[in-house]
């Protein structure tokens, strides 16, 4: 059941209402631990059931709103892990038919995409958790490279490459942090240690029998701990979502903006972006109705500080576009873009070519988009 919240005066009420908070997120993912000994199709329920808990617990406890955000994406993570695996086509992605091909790549863009914001968007983690995040990347990372390299008969040169670096700086991170890697990561790195010349399809040939026999670990959460010893049921406040709240523009409105095409037309933009580390990385997203999408640098001068972490955008956004016909729809909403800090990692080279990635999927959405209705209109020419 889920704790309820307490709506009364009282402080008292308010951190037993908490307390029982972090109890149910703890309960979920024992839940989930216990799921591993279950036939895969009950497991995949008991998995799914914990997902709707977490994100209700997301809704209702404001405090572990981060908390419970990156849990239940680990778990979604985990069955989308799943879900590609129980589909014999990722060992020959060649031989799938096209419509079983492009279901598994979705499913695993869709994994690749979730790591990454699993990695980027949570903040306040302590070593051991974000060790689980980066434990679950390398093992997105490396199904991608099996999957390319049993798929296709493309060069998996540089995706080789740059998970070997992945998998390097995943070792330094758990021997700077005392860490011990589980049984798959453990594994891996002996085996592609012995290899004499890590090629492709060595590092593949030692990837494939390991992802098949051991399963994703479940989330732990660290204990916060105090003068009495370990508190469970406490702490996970910490945890902190980077996200945004868009005040202006404010939305669908029945009159479209008029301007001319080929100039601009200048959009307000007032938001206010939370439990953000480095606000060089935000842009503003539009995307045209034609699908064409812009990311905008805003100027480092149109944001404001409110306290650490905390920033307010205002801003002026120019659109513009050719002759339309009717007056549409532009989405614009906030983003953090990845792009330049991903090629500009050591030794990667075109980032986006070698993962596997599109441009689009270095990019995070800080909220829903809004939309702008807007209506360029041709030159008026005299007679």
């Amino acid at each position: 059941q889920l704790p309820n919240q307490q709506s009364g005066p009282l402080e008292g009420a308010a951190s037993c209402s908490l307390v029982q908070s972090h109890s149910f997120l703890h309960q979920a993912l024992e839940r989930v631990s216990a799921a591993e000994l279950r036939h895969p199709t009950a497991r995949q329920g008991w998995l799914e059931t914990s997902v709707r808990d977490l994100e209700r617990l997301a809704e209702i406890e404001p405090q572990l709103t981060a908390a419970a955000t990156c849990a239940s994406l680990y778990i979604r993570c985990q069955l989308l892990l799943a879900k590609i695996m129980s589909n014999k086509s990722w060992l020959n992605l060649s031989a799938a038919s096209p419509l079983q091909g492009s279901a598994l790549r979705s499913l695993l863009e869709q994994l690749l995409q979730q790591t990454f914001v699993l990695q980027r968007q949570f903040l306040g983690l302590r070593p051991s958790e974000e060790g689980y995040l980066r434990l679950l990347r390398l093992r997105a990372l490396a199904l991608q490279l099996v999957v390319v390299i049993r798929g296709s008969n493309a060069s998996a040169l540089g995706l080789c490459e740059a998970f070997l670096e992945q998998l390097e700086g995943l070792q330094g991170f758990l021997e700077e942090h005392d860490l011990q890697p589980d049984a798959f990561t453990a594994a891996m790195l002996r085996e592609v240690d012995a290899l004499e010349e890590p090629k492709p399809g060595a590092v593949a040939r030692v990837l494939q029998p390991l992802l098949q026999a051991h399963a994703c670990p479940t989330l732990r959460f660290a204990a916060d701990t105090n003068q009495s010893g370990a508190q469970p049921n406490s702490g996970l406040e910490r945890i902190k979502q980077t996200r945004a709240i868009l005040y202006e523009p404010a939305g669908e409105t029945d009159l479209p903006q008029k301007f001319t095409a080929g100039l601009v037309l200048p959009i307000t933009l007032d938001a206010e972006i939370e439990s953000v580390q480095d606000v060089r990385n935000v842009r503003v997203k539009v995307r045209y109705p034609d699908k064409q999408v812009q990311l905008i640098l805003p100027r480092l001068a149109d944001f404001r500080q409110l306290e650490e972490l905390k920033y307010r955008l205002y801003t002026t956004v120019l659109l513009s576009h050719g002759v339309w016909s009717e007056a549409l729809h532009v989405e614009m909403g906030l983003v953090l873009d990845f792009t330049d800090t991903e090629a500009a990692a050591p030794g990667k080279g075109s980032s986006g070519q070698r993962s596997g990635l599109r441009v689009e999927d270095h990019t995070i959405e800080l909220c829903r988009p809004v939309r702008v209705y807007i209506a360029p209109k041709p030159i008026k020419r005299g007679l």
